[in-house]
């Protein structure tokens, strides 16, 4: 079997400040991904990515915006190179919980004006559950057994559930704060390698989340979902999709279901997936593959040297198609 190729999309969390500048200046056809996205979402975008603080570009439409740019950068940057579209380099595409919409959009299901406009509603509507109390912690070390004792003995406090599991022994949690809170020093009790709060205001991921989920099926109902050109792996499912009313149907999920990111990761070896290349700021995604000891290798395209690398690589797949 011919060895596969998948694009990865990060999601919210990915993004940084002075983001893609370096990029930015070196290719035309990424100052035109920045000038569009300004145009569809009436945002400065450049000046998002340049100069906002860290802290800035944690509200949510701003983190969604600025990822997705970076993300369509990048793939703007692969199809100039090829001159050719992505189904032509890669086999398979994922995104990370807001990273599908990257995803979608770069394999041709979602056009980019309504990625834009649809992200913009997505972090509207979550952004309406901020301030009831809820938050996000991550724990590492710690096998599911052991987070489902912890989250069983602590939910008399309040609602709490995973949210993302990204490797077999890390977890996202999202719940209610006091709950989230006691399971925190639970954690740290029980020998946890990482237990700490995430800089979110929102418990994303769950039923905390059911208005916000209402609203995203209508906003998902006014755009048009096209058959991406490669099928995209669903992060509630971890089955492999391309019919768009599947498509739609994972993302209005997704507001209120958890991210099985490991899950994805271990059908690798079912498909012969064996390069990855995550198109996006930062390298979480990366690192996961990497660790996740699923027969891939993994590359990230966060600066100007990575890009010009993972150009490089797909030169010999794509020679090879």
């Amino acid at each position: 079997m011919q060895e596969k190729v998948i694009f990865l999309f990060p999601g919210q969390g990915a993004q940084y400040s002075g983001m893609c500048k370096d990029i930015y200046h070196e290719y035309a056809c990424v100052r035109h991904i920045f000038e569009s996205v300004s145009d569809y979402s009436n945002e400065n975008i450049k000046d998002m990515c340049f100069n906002f603080s860290n802290t800035d570009l944690m509200r949510p439409d701003r983190a969604s915006l600025t990822t997705l740019t970076h993300s369509m950068s990048m793939v703007a940057i692969i199809k100039d190179y090829f001159k050719s579209n992505i189904d032509m380099i890669a086999d398979y595409a994922a995104g990370h919980s807001m990273g599908q919409y990257s995803a979608l959009c770069a394999i041709d299901s979602f056009s980019l004006p309504d990625t834009v406009r649809v992200l913009k509603e997505r972090s509207l509507h979550t952004m309406t559950v901020a301030g009831h109390g809820g938050g996000m912690i991550c724990i590492a070390g710690l096998d599911k057994q052991k987070i489902d004792d912890l989250i069983d003995s602590v939910k008399d406090k309040g609602f709490i559930a995973i949210a993302n599991h990204n490797l077999h022994n890390q977890f996202v949690i999202s719940g209610k704060n006091d709950s989230l809170n006691l399971l925190l020093d639970k954690a740290k009790s029980a020998g946890a390698k990482i237990a700490k709060r995430l800089a979110v205001s929102i418990p994303a991921h769950c039923e905390l989340m059911k208005p916000a989920q209402k609203l995203m099926d209508i906003s998902l109902t006014n755009i048009t979902i096209k058959s991406p050109k490669i099928p995209v792996f669903s992060n509630e499912t971890t089955n492999l999709v391309d019919n768009p009313e599947y498509i739609k149907q994972g993302l209005v999920n997704q507001i209120c279901h958890g991210v099985n990111w490991v899950g994805i990761m271990d059908r690798f070896p079912e498909y012969n997936i064996v390069r990855a290349y995550e198109l996006g700021p930062g390298k979480v995604l990366t690192g996961l593959v990497n660790r996740a000891n699923v027969g891939c290798v993994a590359q990230n395209t966060g600066n100007l040297e990575n890009i010009r690398l993972v150009c490089k690589q797909l030169e010999n797949i794509v020679a090879g198609r």
